[in-house]
């Protein structure tokens, strides 16, 4: 399943609701006539609402052409986990002033761009309250305080699932657990020889035939 399918299932499900196509890394990073092209699929294979693209200052031109051609941008800012491989692993982002200065300015080129929305990621709360302030479109925040208009969480990071996590991330579950000790009990099982045969088999609940309007029973 490609990027473009997995979002066009995700609206079947629920029409009313937005939802945001996730460019992955290289659908926009090399030529801007490849970007809207693969941003447009989103909204008309994928049925996305909007495409989200990691930014900073200088993608001003592109999401300016996007918006041109119709297309909604979400422009994602601070952290940018696509740059990983650049910087040796995931980083937070604004820390010194220069930093925060140019994020900032990455806010403001990309409202004046046309982008519809920011997504701010791993920066310190003053620093995405400031963004906030001076943001005339929505905010969605990700480790990067209460200030944002609203929040996201990589679902991984929500239930558990991940060993790493980042340390903003507000785990509600310990799936991840439960899977790994399953997985064990599984493999004792089989070491055992525990499994594999008719007494490791669920039951399945019996269905017996109802008698309707004074019928008899077929019987079987």
């Amino acid at each position: 399943m490609n990027e473009e399918t997995g979002s066009k299932s995700i609206k079947d499900v629920k029409e009313q609701d937005v939802y945001m196509g996730d460019m992955p890394f290289m659908s926009y990073q090399a030529d801007d006539t490849e970007a809207i092209r693969n941003a447009g699929r989103f909204l008309t294979e994928g049925r996305a609402d909007v495409v989200k693209i990691e930014v900073d200052a200088s993608f001003g031109p592109l999401v300016q052409k996007m918006a041109r051609a119709g297309i909604p941008v979400c422009a994602h800012i601070g952290s940018r986990p696509q740059l990983s491989g650049l910087t040796g692993g995931y980083t937070s982002a604004g820390k010194t002033r220069d930093q925060a200065d140019a994020i900032l300015k990455a806010a403001k080129v990309m409202e004046e761009a046309g982008a519809v929305m920011l997504l701010i990621e791993a920066v310190p709360d003053e620093l995405a309250a400031r963004v906030v302030d001076h943001s005339g479109i929505p905010v969605i925040g990700i480790g990067a305080g209460p200030s944002p208009h609203g929040q996201v969480l990589v679902l991984h990071d929500l239930l558990g699932l991940n060993d790493q996590p980042p340390t903003f991330a507000m785990r509600m579950a310990s799936v991840g657990e439960e899977i790994q000790r399953a997985a064990q009990e599984w493999v004792r099982a089989s070491a055992e020889r525990r499994v594999g045969g008719v007494a490791s088999i669920a039951p399945r609940a019996s269905k017996r035939p109802t008698a309707r309007g004074g019928g008899r029973r077929k019987k079987p």
